[in-house]
């Protein structure tokens, strides 16, 4: 009966750490950083519930990459527009220039080919790689501001008063 019982814990740990592999690698392939493994290996439970929490992350990982890339894109399309001619890319730039979510609407035949064209000759050929790089360094300064953080948090804390009240 106890052979029964360990065997499936040991089963679910080891599935539980391919899980946290998984997720921390797949974090790294888009260049986030995970947290800190902060569980007592042998206890199934400590990696289901950092996987639990690295799972409320992904949300917030997904929109800043998406935030990156719709910047990336943008400064794209107006870099080329510029650099063919295009006055208009200087007139948007004025800080009384206005742009809407309205103005994005019902794109023309023409648009669509352009942003069509972007993607398969600029974004598949090396675009998206400057979007990772951004994306890296951004991560980067994130993930040392909160390291220095946490340490800052760590020397304030008392260690081992008793008695103080």
């Amino acid at each position: 009966m106890l052979k029964s019982f360990v065997l499936p814990r040991k089963g679910t740990m080891i599935k539980s750490m391919e899980c946290v592999k998984k997720i921390k690698s797949s974090f790294a392939s888009v260049g986030a950083f995970s947290s800190e493994e902060n569980f007592t290996r042998g206890n199934p439970e400590g990696p289901i519930e950092w996987i639990s929490h690295e799972a409320e992350a992904f949300e917030e990982i997904l929109n800043s990459r998406g935030d990156i890339c719709a910047f990336s894109g943008a400064r794209g399309i107006a870099t080329v527009l510029e650099r063919k001619g295009c006055e208009h890319v200087k007139s948007l730039a004025q800080s009384e220039a206005t742009l809407s979510s309205e103005d994005i609407k019902d794109p023309s035949a023409e648009a669509s080919m352009i942003g069509g064209k972007f993607f398969t000759d600029i974004w598949d050929n090396g675009g998206r790689e400057m979007a990772q790089e951004i994306i890296q360094k951004s991560e980067k300064g994130i993930h040392d501001a909160r390291k220095i953080a946490e340490a800052a948090e760590k020397s304030t804390e008392p260690e081992g008063q008793i008695g103080t009240n």
